[in-house]
C-alpha cells in the first residue's frame, strides 16, 4: 500500500457515518465536561470545591453516580471517535496549519479519554501529574529550555483562543453558523478559556525562569492562581461564567461542526 492508498482509506474512515455521528457525540461530550468544569470552577469561587477546577475533576465528578458512570463511557467513546476524526484530518487536509491544528486536538482528546477510561475502572488519577512532569524535566539536559517552549505553546494556544473568541474565528469549523446566542456564547468561552490558558502557562513560565517545578501546574492551578488576584471570587465567577458558555457552544459544534 503506497501513500496515497493509505490517505485514500484516512479520508474514508473520517467520513464513516460511525466516526462522523461519534464525533458528534464528542464535541457534546465536550460541552458536557465544561458545563461542569465551570461548576467546579463556581464552587471553588465560593470556597467549596472538592474537585480539580478541570477535565480531571470533572470526570471524577460525573463518576460518582451510576448515570454519571454510564456517562462517563459514552463520554470515553465519543472522544475517541472525535479523536480519530482529528487524525484523519490531520493527514487529509492540505494547509499545514490546520494539520497541526488537527493532529494536536487528536491527543487532547485522547489524553482526556484517557483520564476518563481509568476513572471509570476505579483508577485514581494522581494531583501533582503537572509538577512531576516538568520536574523530570527540569532535571533533564535543556530542561528548563523545554519547559519554557512548554510555556509559550500554552501562551499561545491562550491567546489564540481569546483571538478566536474576539473575532468569532471559530465558526470556521462549522458548517453553518448557529443562532446570534449561541455565537455569543462561543465569543464568550472562547475568551475565557483563553484566560484560564494563559494563567496556566504563566505558571509554567515561571517554574522555567526559577527552575523549580512546584511553580507549575496544570489547568486547575492556573484557575486557582486566578482567585488570588484583587477581586478574584468575582473573576472566577466571571470564568465560570465562560467556561459554561464555552460549553453550551460545544453542544451546537455538535450539530453544525464541519464533520
Amino acid at each position: 500500500m503506497d501513500t496515497q492508498d493509505a490517505k485514500n482509506l484516512t479520508e474514508q474512515a473520517g467520513r464513516s457515518d460511525v466516526v462522523r455521528t461519534g464525533a458528534r457525540i464528542g464535541h457534546a461530550a465536550n460541552g458536557l465536561l465544561h458545563l461542569i468544569v465551570a461548576y467546579l470552577i463556581a464552587q471553588l469561587a465560593l470556597g467549596s470545591s472538592q474537585e480539580d477546577t478541570d477535565q480531571s475533576g470533572a470526570l471524577s465528578l460525573l463518576g460518582q453516580s451510576a448515570l454519571g458512570a454510564v456517562l462517563l463511557w459514552v463520554v470515553i467513546a465519543g472522544l475517541v471517535l472525535l479523536a480519530v476524526w482529528q487524525i484523519t484530518e490531520a493527514v487529509t487536509l492540505s494547509k499545514t496549519s490546520k494539520r497541526i491544528s488537527a493532529a494536536g486536538k487528536a491527543v487532547v482528546y485522547l489524553v482526556i479519554a484517557g483520564v476518563a477510561f481509568f476513572i471509570a475502572i476505579g483508577s485514581s488519577t494522581s494531583s501533582g501529574t503537572e509538577e512531576e512532569a516538568t520536574g523530570t524535566a527540569l532535571s533533564m539536559p535543556g530542561g528548563q529550555f523545554l519547559v519554557a517552549i512548554a510555556a509559550i505553546v500554552i501562551l499561545a494556544i491562550g491567546g489564540y483562543h481569546i483571538y478566536s473568541g474576539a473575532t468569532a474565528k471559530f465558526l470556521e469549523d462549522l458548517d453553518k453558523n448557529p443562532p446570534a446566542s449561541l455565537t455569543a456564547a462561543g465569543r464568550i468561552g472562547y475568551i475565557a478559556k483563553g484566560i484560564a490558558l494563559l494563567a496556566t502557562g504563566s505558571l509554567f513560565g515561571f517554574a522555567a525562569w526559577q527552575h523549580d517545578a512546584e511553580e507549575a501546574g496544570g489547568l486547575a492551578d492556573g484557575i486557582e492562581k486566578l482567585r488570588e488576584l484583587p477581586f478574584g471570587t468575582i473573576i472566577l465567577l466571571a470564568i465560570a461564567v465562560g467556561f459554561a458558555a464555552y460549553g453550551i457552544y460545544s453542544f451546537a459544534k455538535a450539530k453544525y461542526a464541519k464533520v
